[in-house]
C-alpha cells in the first residue's frame, strides 16, 4: 500500500512539473492608465508619453516588444532571453546595453544607457520586470531607473486585447 502511494505521489509531482508551461507573454496589450503609477502618481495624471499599447511576440529565446506612444511614435525592441550582455541598436548615438532572462515566471531586463540627453550626458540604469496574472489576462510591467537625478519607478498595467 505504501509503495503504491509513493508511486502515485511521484507520478503526480513529476507529471505536474512536466506539464507546467512557461508563461507566454505574446499578444496585444492595452494600457490601463487608471491602474498604473509613475513618479508616485497615477498614469492618468501623466503626460501622454506612456505606451498606449504593446504588441509582444514571445518565444523561448526572445521577446519582441512593439509599443506606441503619442510622444515617441512606434518603437520596437527585441531582447534575447539568455542573460548575456548585448547592445541594442539605436539611431541617437547612445550606447544602450541590456541583458534579459526568464526568472521563474518573470522576464527580467537589465538595461543601461550612456550618452547625450536633453539635459547633457548621462548614464541611466533600468531594471524592467514583466509578469502575467494567473489567468494570463493582465500584464504588469514594473520598472526602476537610476540616473544622476535619482531613482524613478513605474508600474504599468495592461489588459490583453482579444
Amino acid at each position: 500500500m505504501k509503495s503504491s502511494f509513493y508511486v502515485l505521489l511521484t507520478l503526480l509531482v513529476f507529471g505536474s512539473v512536466a506539464f507546467a508551461a512557461d508563461p507566454d507573454f505574446s499578444g496585444g496589450w492595452a494600457l490601463e492608465k487608471e491602474n498604473g503609477f509613475a513618479y508616485g502618481k497615477p498614469f492618468m495624471n501623466q503626460s501622454p508619453e506612456a505606451d498606449d499599447g504593446i504588441l509582444i511576440t514571445h518565444t523561448q529565446d526572445s521577446l519582441l516588444m512593439e509599443s506606441d506612444c503619442v510622444a515617441c511614435g512606434t518603437q520596437a525592441k527585441e531582447y534575447i532571453l539568455d542573460g548575456r550582455a548585448r547592445n541594442l541598436p539605436n539611431d541617437k548615438g547612445a550606447l544602450i546595453s541590456y541583458s534579459a532572462k526568464m526568472d521563474g515566471e518573470l522576464i527580467v531586463i537589465d538595461q543601461g544607457f550612456g550618452g547625450p540627453t536633453p539635459f547633457g550626458s548621462a548614464v541611466v540604469v533600468t531594471r524592467i520586470s514583466l509578469s502575467l496574472s494567473h489567468d494570463n489576462e493582465v500584464l504588469t510591467i514594473y520598472s526602476s531607473s537610476k540616473d544622476p537625478r535619482g531613482e524613478v519607478t513605474a508600474t504599468k498595467i495592461f489588459k490583453r486585447i482579444h
